[in-house]
């Protein structure tokens, strides 16, 4: 078996997405990916499609390995090879050409996801040389909300101003200041206000039956801001589930919502790479 791999530049967003779809099939969490979610997608999470990498046998695509990049880090934004060609070591093929790529540009790191259920890609990754850095969790939960005069809402911009000072602990890829900036026209935020300043907020999309929060900060001394923000968001949609995606056990939100009743789904380890 003969694989070639190719920048995933040279296919349409639409077939990429396909193949997306296809390569997380029977997966632990099955994917489908629009044309429309992936070019978010690629916008968002700062991924290079020019330099990402689409495996072909015969010709036809089998797999891709996406990479984004920051400055001089480098992030693995998805990995995916279809069922019938899994199990021979394509997936291994594309990463070691997604990392001579990063090391030929001279990234300092490579950092990735890998579900803690999934020892096949953990061995993998472990045997490239990552190293599991955190735990970082799917969370969901419904508790009864709680009006609270002192959350208002606020322009999502505003909320990020306070972004550094409202986080302990360093957010993962996905929901690192760069990316939640691109997320503003798409998102609202609410906040609890204290002597004209912002001590809490969340940030996502709020609707009827979910709330999708993309981020949530607030004074690591201070949890019970956010809990109040949290309560508040639950008074305004009373039959909405609210879920978080990657949220680190250091996390002082983390204290926040487990004792609100949200529960882990899925979890994940954060791995690393350095060069």
């Amino acid at each position: 078996m003969s694989i070639q791999l190719v920048s995933t530049a040279t296919i349409s967003l639409f077939d990429l997405a396909q193949l997306l779809t296809e390569s997380y099939q029977g997966y632990y969490v099955p994917l489908r990916m629009t044309e429309e979610q992936l070019h978010h997608h690629v916008v968002h999470y700062n991924i290079d499609l020019e330099r990402s990498r689409l495996a072909l046998l015969d010709g036809q695509p089998v797999g891709l390995g996406f990479l984004g990049m920051r400055e001089q880090r480098g992030w693995i934004g998805g990995l995916g090879v279809i069922a019938p060609q899994r199990r021979q070591g394509i997936a291994r093929q594309i990463m070691y050409e997604l990392l001579e790529i990063a090391y030929r540009l001279g990234l300092s790191q490579i950092q990735l996801e890998a579900i803690t259920l999934n020892a096949p890609a953990i061995a993998l990754y472990e045997e490239l040389g990552f190293t599991k850095q955190r735990t970082l969790h799917i969370i969901e939960g419904q508790p009864q909300g709680e009006w609270v005069a002192e959350v208002i809402e606020v322009e999502p911009q505003a909320a990020l101003e306070r972004y550094t000072d409202l986080h302990g602990v360093s957010n993962p890829w996905q929901r690192e200041r760069v990316a939640l900036e691109r997320l503003t026209e798409l998102s609202r935020a609410f906040a609890l206000h204290h002597n004209g300043a912002i001590m809490a907020y969340v940030m996502g999309i709020f609707e009827q039956d979910a709330l999708r929060f993309f981020d949530m900060g607030c004074l690591p001394n201070r949890p019970n801001h956010l809990r109040r923000v949290i309560l508040h968001l639950h008074s305004l949609y009373p039959f909405a589930k609210g879920g978080v995606v990657n949220l680190p056990e250091e996390d002082a939100a983390w204290a926040v919502l487990f004792p609100l009743g949200y529960k882990p789904v899925l979890s994940q380890y954060e791995m690393l790479l350095s060069f």
